[in-house]
This record gives C-alpha cells, structure tokens and sequence, in this order.
C-alpha cells in the first residue's frame, strides 16, 4: 500500500494534467459577471476613468485561454481600480 504522501503526489499531478476544474472557471466568469453589474449599477460612485480600467482588466480576465489565477488576478485589478476610482 502506498504512504499517505505519495497519494498526494499522485493526486496533484493528475490535477496539474487535467488542467483547472470548469467550476473554478466559472467562479471566475461569475466575478466577472458581478464587477460589471456592480459598474452598471452604481455607475455614478466612480469616475469614467477607473470604470474605463475596471473594464480593460475584466476584458482581459474574460480571455479564454486565460489560467484561472490570472482570470482571479485581472478581477481583484478591476476591483483595486473602482476602489481607487470612488467619488
């Protein structure tokens, strides 16, 4: 029977073969999705500029072959510029 370590080398490397779980991709669309609504909604608490930024990072998060961490990276910039951007 193998230890206990080695099941978990096994275990990330099939994950690291298998590429990212489509849910955690769709956890990503779905920030994406709530960053935009947030601009559409509460449009006027920022300024053109930092909504301009927010949409060039959700843009660039939305880009298909896009790893996961990158697509979580380019939504917390998006978020960091409406922060800065607030009236």
């Amino acid at each position: 029977m193998m230890p206990k370590t080695s099941w978990i080398v096994v275990l990330l490397a099939s994950l690291s073969v298998l590429g990212p779980t489509p849910a955690l991709a769709t956890d990503c669309k779905d920030k994406v999705k709530e960053v935009r609504e947030d601009i559409e909604k509460n449009r006027n608490d920022y300024t053109a500029e930092a909504r301009a930024e927010a949409q060039k990072h959700l843009v660039q998060a939305e880009v298909p072959s896009l790893k996961i961490a990158d697509c979580q990276r380019e939504v917390e910039k998006a978020k960091k510029a409406l922060r800065q951007g607030k009236k």
